[in-house]
């Protein structure tokens, strides 16, 4: 029966009886093909009707597929072919799609939820409106992709206590929340909410964030280097070792890291934008000692920093006007920031106080010493480029 249908040119070309026995088939025409593992479904369009719940599609071909309203739930598109495919108002619900070459794809008002996504190539795909729960994205190439309008998030995938979370990762390393290693630099986050997602280890050079919220998101090692952010609230993220070198931030994102961990994350050559109010503080702390110094800050919107700065090394700090300053104690000497209503402010440390002067461009420096230690203060200000205070501390032996 198979070969006479084949006979009588009812079957697209190259449509094989191999192919016809494996299902029901997509498409029209010479476009016509039947979904199995490994076909080869280039260029099909099938709207409203595909449903292949369950199916194993590994390896298949749906290179610059048009699939809107799929139902895909739980299919395996492992090692896949969707190049530049189109899926708007797709069901994708807990799919199989690690390894799967998704370059370009488009992801519209699509539920994406409890994929496996790891190792999967996204380059410059385009995610919108999307509900994207308990997925992983780990090992992703995301550079250049565009998160858009989306809700992303696996809240249990992080135990915190009160209303300042101990992070750390749940015990079963399978969790769906892991996103660690991904690659995406040059990516662009708008109007999207992310929760509970682990970008450890991750590139996101040059990304772009704004008008989105990341919470209780973690980020440790993330490099974040020549990144914008505008308008991002980072609030209860862990950001532990994170590089933010280049970086250029709003001060209202600054102001949003309410509670976040900053141990050890890199502030250097940071730029602060000037069409947004507020008037950040950046703090570079070189000890050039021969010993270690304790640096235990509070800037009253993060987490507390407490711990050694040792020989040689450099940490960074910030204060935001909204947090009120800084408190604390900087090589065990009284250390203070505010900030007055005029926009300037005032450093105490190292036994003299520093007033700090708004709406001028300038760079002053400042030495004292106490005991067996000197402390330089370098003051920049580069108004009304940047609304922001640099603020170098350098701890020498006297």
């Amino acid at each position: 029966m198979i070969a006479g249908l084949a006979t009588a040119g009812l079957l697209g070309a190259g449509f094989t009886g191999t192919a016809l026995a494996g299902g029901e088939a997509w498409g029209r025409g010479a476009a016509m093909c039947v979904p199995t593992k490994g076909a080869d479904c280039a260029g099909v369009s099938h709207k409203w009707k595909v449903d292949a719940d369950g199916k194993n599609l590994t390896g298949i071909n749906l290179k610059q597929a048009r699939l809107h309203g799929a139902s895909l739930q739980g299919t395996d598109l492992s090692d896949a072919n969707l190049n530049r495919a189109v899926l708007k108002h797709a069901d994708m619900d807990g799919a199989e799609l690690d390894g799967a070459r998704m370059r370009g794809v488009k992801l519209h008002h699509v539920d994406f939820s409890g994929v496996d996504a790891s190792d999967a190539d996204m380059f410059g795909a385009s995610v919108k409106f999307a509900t994207i729960r308990g997925t992983s994205f780990a090992g992703a190439d995301l550079r250049g992709a565009t998160f858009k309008s989306s809700t992303i998030s696996d809240s249990d995938y992080f135990e915190q206590d009160g209303e300042a979370p101990q992070w750390r990762l749940n015990a079963h390393r399978g969790s769906l929340a892991n996103s660690a290693g991904a690659r995406m630099a040059y990516s662009v986050w708008t109007d999207v909410s992310v929760e509970g997602m682990d970008f450890t280890d991750s590139t996101a050079q040059y990304a772009l964030w704004r008008n989105s919220q990341f919470r209780h998101d973690n980020f440790t090692r993330v490099n974040f280097r020549g990144a914008q952010f505008n308008q991002v609230d980072f609030a209860y993220s862990n950001f532990t070792g994170a590089d933010f070198t280049g970086a250029a931030f709003d001060p209202q994102t600054l102001g949003g890291m309410t509670q976040a961990v900053i141990d050890r994350i890199v502030l250097e050559d940071v730029g602060v934008d000037d069409m947004t109010p507020g008037t950040p503080m950046i703090f570079t702390i070189v000890n050039n000692s021969d010993t270690w110094a304790g640096m235990d800050l509070n800037n009253g919107v993060t987490q507390r920093v407490s711990r050694s700065v040792e020989s040689d090394e450099t940490a960074y700090f910030f204060a935001t006007r909204n947090g009120g300053g800084v408190t604390g104690q900087l090589d065990g000497v009284p250390f203070t920031a505010t900030f007055d209503p005029s926009g300037g402010g005032e450093l105490t440390w190292g036994g003299q106080s520093i007033a700090l002067e708004t709406c001028k461009s300038s760079t002053e420096y400042f030495t004292s010493s106490l005991g067996t230690r000197v402390y330089l203060t370098e003051v920049r200000t580069d108004s009304p480029r940047s609304p922001a205070f640099y603020i170098r501390l350098t701890i020498e032996d006297a």
